[in-house]
């Protein structure tokens, strides 16, 4: 490879660095480590080493035409937040401020497998793929060769528990996801399978057809896909049942708001518990958990005002459960004047509510109903959203309006309301200020309704919730309260945390305290305390003791958790301990978790045991899938179908698809600037005159923190020191440079002099010539080296 297209991706993935080094988007800070190693440049008969930085590829998109409405296909991650939004919104010549740093400069949107760099004054977009995405050494395993103009995809997960419980009889349960989509052209055929072991559900069965600008479908539709935009209300019928229905929507992708406030404070008392998040009875998130206080993301969770049931489990024991007010704030990416807008239709069976008391576990019903409704979402002004929702069977009407306000990351805030017929059925409002604090309030009037209003006319009730959270260098914690009044019940829930990092251990302490007044006229209450401290051993893992005191119960813990890759694909993590408990079984246990991923599955094992259970769980998904040039198995972290090379030429093709992983598809050509099967070695050659040698712009220098030389060559008494620098106490030592500065993250920004010389050993020389540095680094010139 010659050494401008070298250069252009060290320099273009130093680039995207600059731009983004004072917002990294959230989960994304990997991406921005980018790799370090030699690279052989042969110059004037001579081997030289550049301790370059770089990252593994990228390719650049020439017809941005084509992209205008489109999303890369991510099989589960990108349909809301994804890359198609950000170059749609690049087409309408509008980038969101808060995904943004420089609103008329440089954008980098994505994750960790694929982000792009948007430059709005150029309308340009280049795309860079992440190391994750390439899946370690596996790179020309996962990039194949299709075709787009017929596919098929089978997304399967399957899930297995079975538990030996001393002196009971032992269970097992499996339960399995399968989700298919024929695509050819602009029509799609979906449909989705949920199994275990009493029972099948086909929760979608539907086709949908792409006509550019809108997009129908038609079958046997689930709510989520039967009114797309509903993400933040419940919905419509009955949580998450299907319903034959009709959907016609204009093709307009939403996404959330990447505030920097978006966490939630979850307390763990070890190490590998797991968090289980569930809404409407609905796993909506789970994760494992480290000792201490973990942050939870809002970008996890549904967007939305709504009440959810947090989990942790320590082993097969529940240790706490209680329900929060999540309150993630939506921002949709629509042009200013325009609109998104659906209109649906659907039927089911209507239940009769006056008589379910005696239903046990089947529904009793009184004959079909059929729904028809129209969903807008309007935004007036860059910083406003305004969402209407009507509905109505002829019998009864309803009425969902909301309005989001987002005027920056310390201030936001909105109302939700619906209105039965007329009347107030609920109504909440919420606040976010200074990034900290958080403030709702939700009012339920109406009493339960039934048919498609059961999920908008509940028991009656109010709740409040105020919570709170600070930063201070190594320090952190939270605190939250919540009052809620159903009928005659009240509840009231204090929760709060406190953490400190010292050299040597992380020490946490907190407390919650709740109370109940029943209408009955009995009152209860409960308390606890707990402390715990986690004691880190390096590549040996980490210690914690935990100790807890309730009113009842008193629990006290010692684990040590280690984690290991036996293989490049494989990760083990492992911890025993012993627990001395009231509430739940006592003495040593063990646990160990182990995943993998390849080209064919991508799963995790886990195992527990005590003195009283054993217990094992098995998780396995991935993706069959089927195009007119080739047929394959791989896991979903691979994204196999993403890009496709045409044979012996440097031409990319990415698959892209609207509103989604499974539905119309497109092609998108594009120019592969770098070969992806060549990105563990980048052997080029010096374009050489008689006695100088051009490194083509653009050519930009990002220095990282440490006492580090960003750009070195060696041996062969070749050597260039562009700077040292020590970003703790912002001390910059710089030897022939003008000025340096330091941000949050330690980057250092570099104005260097026109002309600036850099001293190369045997009488080599290097120089700038028309190079200029600001914080969105600007008017790159061009590096002359020269005897």
């Amino acid at each position: 490879m010659k050494i401008n297209a070298l250069y252009a991706m060290i320099a273009l993935a130093l680039y995207s660095q600059g731009a983004v080094a004072e917002q990294i988007p959230e989960g994304f800070e990997s991406f921005f480590e980018p790799n370090r190693g030699k690279i052989t440049v042969e110059f004037e008969g001579s081997s030289i080493q550049v301790d370059a930085i770089y990252h593994k590829g990228y390719l650049k998109i020439e017809e941005k035409d084509d992209l205008e409405n489109s999303t890369l296909l991510f099989s589960d991650s990108i349909s809301e937040d994804g890359l198609g939004n950000v170059i749609q919104s690049l087409e309408k010549g509008i980038i969101v401020r808060d995904e943004c740093q420089y609103l008329d400069r440089v954008c980098i949107v994505g994750d960790n497998e694929i982000v792009a760099q948007i430059d709005t004054m150029q309308k340009t977009a280049t795309i860079y793929l992440g190391e994750n995405f390439y899946g370690g050494d596996l790179v020309r395993d996962n990039i194949r060769v299709s075709s787009t103009d017929a596919s098929l995809i089978t997304n399967y997960n399957f899930y297995y528990n079975r538990d030996d419980v001393k002196d009971q009889e032992s269970s097992d349960f499996y339960s399995a996801d399968i989700d298919t989509a024929l695509s050819i052209g602009n029509t799609a055929l979906v449909s989705s399978l949920y199994l275990n072991e009493s029972d099948t559900e086909l929760e979608d069965a539907y086709l949908l057809r792409d006509f550019d600008t809108h997009s129908a479908i038609a079958g046997y539709i689930s709510t989520k896909d039967l009114v797309p935009s509903l993400s933040k209300y419940s919905s419509i019928g009955h949580g998450s049942d299907s319903y034959y229905g009709v959907s016609f929507f204009k093709n307009q992708s939403l996404s959330k708001n990447k505030s920097k406030f978006g966490t939630i404070d979850v307390f763990s008392p070890v190490n590998s518990s797991l968090l289980v998040v569930t809404v409407e009875d609905k796993v909506v998130y789970q994760t494992e958990l480290d000792s201490g206080t973990n942050e939870i993301s809002l970008e996890k969770l549904p967007t939305g005002r709504y009440e959810a049931t947090f989990e942790v489990k320590v082993g097969q024991r529940v240790y706490e459960k209680n329900v929060r007010t999540v309150i993630n704030n939506s921002k949709y990416n629509i042009k200013t004047g325009d609109h998104y807008y659906s209109v649906f239709s659907y039927g089911f069976e209507k239940e009769d509510l006056e008589n379910d008391s005696d239903r046990g576990d089947s529904k009793n019903t009184v004959g079909d109903e059929i729904v028809y409704g129209v969903d807008t979402i309007y935004r007036p002004y860059e910083s406003m959203a305004i969402s209407t929702l009507a509905a109505t069977d002829f019998e009864n009407v309803l009425y969902l309006n909301g309005i989001d306000y987002y005027y920056n990351e310390d201030v936001s805030g909105g109302i939700d309301y619906s209105l039965v017929n007329n009347e107030l059925s609920a109504y909440s409002a919420d606040v976010s200020l200074m990034n900290w604090l958080r403030l709702s309030y939700t009012d339920t009037v109406l009493e339960r309704k039934d048919g498609f209003l059961s999920d908008y006319s509940k028991q009656k009730g109010q709740s409040v919730t105020a919570s709170a959270s600070f930063r201070f260098k190594e320090a952190g914690g939270s605190i939250s309260y919540t009052r809620s009044i159903n009928d005659s019940d009240e509840t009231r829930l204090l929760n709060a945390n406190i953490s400190n990092r010292f050299d040597h251990f992380n020490l946490t302490v907190g407390g919650r305290y709740s109370e109940f007044d029943y209408s009955s006229g009995r009152s209860y209450n409960d308390y606890s305390v707990y402390t715990s401290v986690n004691i880190p051993f390096g590549d040996y893992g980490s210690s914690t003791l935990y100790y807890s005191r309730s009113k009842n119960y008193e629990d006290f813990s010692a684990e040590h958790n280690s984690s290991f890759k036996p293989a490049q694909n494989m990760s083990v993590n492992a911890s025993a301990g012993y627990r001395g408990s009231q509430s739940s079984n006592d003495g040593a246990f063990f646990r160990m978790s182990t995943s993998s991923s390849n080209d064919y599955s991508n799963g995790t094992l886990s195992v527990y045991h005590d003195s009283e259970r054993t217990s094992s769980n098995l998780n396995m998904s991935g993706s069959l899938y089927a195009t007119k040039n080739n047929v394959g198995m791989t896991s979903r972290n691979s994204r196999t179908l993403l890009i496709a090379t045409e044979e012996e030429k440097n031409q990319i093709v990415v698959s892209a698809f609207q509103e989604g992983s499974m539905t119309s598809q497109r092609e998108i050509k594009g120019t592969l600037v770098h070969p992806i099967d060549e990105y563990t070695e980048y052997q080029f050659k010096l374009s050489s005159g008689t006695d100088k040698v051009m490194l083509n712009s653009p050519t930009s220098f990002l220095f990282t923190s440490g006492k580090y030389g960003i750009f070195e060559i060696e041996p062969d008494a070749y050597t260039v020191s562009m700077f040292y620098g020590n970003s703790n106490d912002k001390a910059i030592e710089c030897d022939g440079c003008s000025e340096f500065q330091v941000d949050e993250f330690g980057y250092f920004f570099g104005k260097a002099r026109v002309g600036k010389e850099f001293d190369l050993k045997a009488d080599k020389t290097c120089s700038t010539e028309k190079l200029e540095y600001s914080e969105f680094i600007k008017n790159i010139g061009e590096v002359i080296c020269q005897k």
